[in-house]
């Protein structure tokens, strides 16, 4: 149960802020007076009981663990980007050995993303075919044009 309600904060959470970047529809980054991104949870929650009433857990299971450790990777490299566009940045955690670190969490995380995607290439052939459509649905939804650095759709009640 616990993993269950992780899974759907952290997705809406991410609906919510895909839709505040402009990437998605800017309903998902409305809020309710509690402060919860209702569209975006529900949306999340219609699109994973489709999913689920496919049949297919196995294969649904296979292509979120392949993109989980690809956003995983993705992650570690945006902080190192971010750690050599802003080496002044104050940062309220140190990463002790950041060097070393990181690239022990880059090749542990790649292997793990090759293992995951031999083991059931089926599952992640569809989990990096559904993010390619994503991403081509948000490119054709803005008419090709990518988003600019720091740009975003204005939040709620934020002036456009």
């Amino acid at each position: 149960a616990a993993i269950t309600n992780l899974g759907l904060m952290s997705s809406s959470r991410i609906a919510y802020a895909l839709g505040r970047a402009g990437i998605l529809p800017q309903t998902l980054a409305e809020v309710a007076p509690s402060g919860t991104p209702r569209a975006a949870l529900t949306s999340i929650v219609i699109l994973v009981a489709l999913l689920v009433a496919t049949g297919t857990f196995d294969t649904l299971s296979a292509s979120s663990t392949s993109l989980y450790q690809l956003n995983v990777i993705l992650v570690t490299l945006a902080a190192i980007a971010l750690r050599r566009r802003e080496p002044d940045l104050p940062r309220p955690f140190c990463v002790p050995w950041f060097g070393p670190v990181v690239a022990l969490s880059l090749l542990i995380n790649g292997a793990l993303l090759v293992a995951f995607v031999a083991e059931e290439p089926w599952g992640g052939a569809l989990g990096f075919g559904l993010l390619a459509v994503c991403a081509g649905l948000s490119l054709g939804l803005r008419g090709g044009r990518p988003l600019r650095e720091g740009e975003h759709a204005p939040a709620a009640g934020e002036a456009r």
